[in-house]
């Protein structure tokens, strides 16, 4: 979903919410373990908030529930780490399927794109 939580709740709602809880403590809010292509959307909404952002995408799965599994391997999200830079995201990984190549892949591909 590309406007709520996992949980429900809107993004921008949770995000304020741990905000005004922890002020001294969160440095960064996000999204974690979303497809990639919910990223930043999600992150659009939490605009307001003042803080760094995240986002630790998984490969593009989605887990279901009934059957207890990831429902494919999933797909590089390299494609998405110039639109999560130029949507202000400062911290940027991978969640479930995201294995270390993909992962040196974004590190590179931020060099390249900060340079």
């Amino acid at each position: 979903d590309s406007k709520l939580t996992a949980h429900g709740e809107p993004i921008e709602e949770a995000a304020a919410s741990v905000c005004l809880k922890s002020p001294d403590q969160i440095i960064a809010v996000g999204v974690n373990c979303g497809h990639p292509e919910t990223v930043v959307p999600l992150i659009k909404q939490m605009n307001n908030i003042d803080r760094d952002f995240i986002a630790y995408p998984n490969a593009g799965v989605t887990w279901d529930a009934e059957k207890q599994i990831f429902d494919s391997q999933g797909q590089s999200i390299t494609s998405f780490i110039h639109s999560y830079i130029d949507t202000g995201i400062k911290y940027i990984g991978g969640c479930c399927h995201v294995g270390p190549d993909q992962i040196r892949a974004i590190r590179d591909i931020i060099d390249r794109y900060s340079s």
